[in-house]
C-alpha cells in the first residue's frame, strides 16, 4: 500500500519514527511529509534514512518536474497524519493550504486517518472539537488521543495513540465474531475418548487478534491449558454434539464464524461401564454431526473453515470449501499440531494465498485481514 505519513510539530513526533518502521516492516511504501515546525523538533534526515525517500517539507524547493502534491495524490492510497496538532487540524477543517502538508491534504482523494496530539486543554477547546466534528463529517477517520502524562507534566486526554493502535486498523469494529478452538472428545466409556492433538492455539490466536481489530468475540473452546484472551467471552465444550448445541444457541446475530476447532469425524457407542481389557476390541464408529453443513443452512453470514490434510492440500481444500458452503478456508498439514507456528494455504472463491511458516498470531492476522478484504471491511 502507498501511504503518505504527515507529521506536524508535537512532542509525540518520536512515535512517528516507530510508526514509520512498523509500516515499512509490513511492506508498505511510505512517503513522509513534514511541516516546517516539525523539522525544528526532529531532523527530516531521520525519516529520510528510515524510509529511503526524500522528505517533503517546502512546496517551492522540490526538484521534481511535476506538481508534487498532485503527483502524490495520484500515487497514495492513504494519508495518515500522526501526530496532528491543533494547528494542522484547523487548517484541514478550514481548507487553508499554506504549506506542503495542508496543500497535499486538499489534493488527496482517498482514505484519511488523523491522530491528534496536544494538551488536554487544547483538545477540549470547543473550536478544536468543532474542527474534529467537521473532519469526521467529511469522512476523515479520527484516531482518538488517549489519557496519559502530557508534555507539560499534567495528566489528561490529548496524548497521541500508540503506534500499534494507529497501525492496526479496527476493521472488525462493530462486528460480532464467533470462533471455535481446540479438539472435541468423543467418549467411548467414562474414562476413555476419541480425540486428536489439537492444542487450540490457532483458534485462541484468532480470538485475540480479532478482539484487537475491534470485534466483539465469542470463543467456543474445547479442553485446553490456554487462558482465554483478555476481553473475550469464552464457553466450553467437550463433544461434537456439545459444540453444535453451543453454536446453535449463540450464532444468532453474528457476522463472522471461524471454525478453527479440530472436530472429530467419528464417535462410538458409549459404554456406561469402563470397558475391560480385551484381546480384540472392536469399536463400531459412526460419523459425528457435520456442524458446518448444518449451520450453513441457516446462517447467512461469513463462514471461514480450517482443514488439516496430509496430501493435495490445495485440491482438497477447494473441495471442502465447495461441499460445505464455506466463504473461505485455511488448509495446513500435521506439523501445526501443538506448535506455536503454522503455515498453509488460504483459499477463497476468487484467489489463493500461500502463508509461510510463522507464529500463529501472525497467521491469524493474515487470515483476518484477507477475510476483511473479501468481506469488504478494509
Amino acid at each position: 500500500m502507498n501511504i503518505i505519513l504527515g507529521i506536524s510539530s508535537s512532542i509525540a513526533i518520536y512515535k512517528s519514527c516507530l510508526l514509520l518502521r512498523k509500516l515499512l516492516g509490513e511492506g508498505h511504501q511510505v512517503q513522509v511529509i513534514m511541516t516546517k515546525n516539525a523539522t525544528k523538533l526532529i531532523s527530516p534526515k531521520i525519516f529520510s534514512a528510515l524510509s529511503g525517500r526524500e522528505v517533503f517539507v517546502d512546496l517551492f524547493s522540490m526538484a521534481g518536474t511535476g506538481i508534487e502534491h498532485i503527483d502524490l495524490a495520484r500515487w497514495a492510497e492513504v494519508l495518515l497524519v500522526a501526530p496532528a496538532t491543533a494547528n494542522i487540524i484547523g487548517k484541514f477543517a478550514s481548507g487553508i493550504a499554506d504549506d506542503f502538508l495542508s496543500t497535499y491534504y486538499l489534493a488527496h482523494r482517498k482514505k484519511v486517518l488523523i491522530a491528534p496530539a496536544m494538551n488536554s486543554y487544547m483538545w477540549e477547546n470547543p473550536v478544536v472539537q468543532e474542527n474534529i466534528k467537521n473532519l469526521k463529517k467529511r469522512g476523515n477517520i479520527i484516531i482518538k488521543p488517549i489519557r496519559g502524562e502530557l508534555a507539560c507534566g499534567e495528566k489528561g486526554v490529548g496524548k497521541m495513540a500508540e503506534p500499534e493502535e494507529i497501525y492496526e486498523p479496527k476493521i472488525y469494529k462493530g462486528k460480532k465474531v464467533l470462533i471455535t478452538a481446540g479438539a472435541t472428545r468423543e467418549y467411548i466409556d467414562p474414562v476413555r475418548f476419541i480425540s486428536n492433538p489439537s492444542s487450540g492455539k490457532m483458534g485462541y490466536a484468532l480470538a485475540k487478534v480479532a478482539k484487537s481489530m475491534g470485534a466483539e468475540v465469542l470463543l467456543l473452546s474445547g479442553k485446553t491449558f490456554l487462558k482465554p484472551p483478555k476481553g473475550v467471552e469464552t464457553k466450553y465444550f467437550e463433544s461434537t454434539e456439545e459444540l453444535y448445541k453451543l453454536m446453535k444457541e449463540n450464532i444468532e446475530g453474528k457476522d463472522f464464524v471461524f471454525m478453527a476447532a479440530a472436530v472429530g469425524d467419528f464417535k462410538a457407542p458409549f459404554s456406561r461401564e469402563k470397558i475391560k481389557r480385551q484381546k480384540n476390541l472392536k469399536l463400531m464408529l459412526e460419523p459425528t454431526e457435520d456442524i458446518i453443513k448444518s449451520i450453513r443452512k441457516e446462517f447467512k453470514g461469513f463462514i471461514f473453515g480450517f482443514a488439516l490434510e496430509t496430501e493435495n492440500l490445495e485440491e482438497r481444500g477447494k473441495e471442502k470449501m465447495k461441499s460445505k458452503g464455506l466463504d473461505g478456508i485455511f488448509v495446513n498439514g500435521t506439523s501445526a499440531f501443538e506448535k506455536d507456528e503454522n503455515e498453509g494455504i488460504l483459499i477463497f472463491k476468487n484467489h489463493i494465498k500461500n502463508i509461510s511458516k510463522k507464529e500463529k498470531e501472525k497467521v491469524a492476522e493474515e487470515i483476518l485481514k484477507e477475510v476483511g478484504k473479501v468481506a469488504k471491511l478494509a
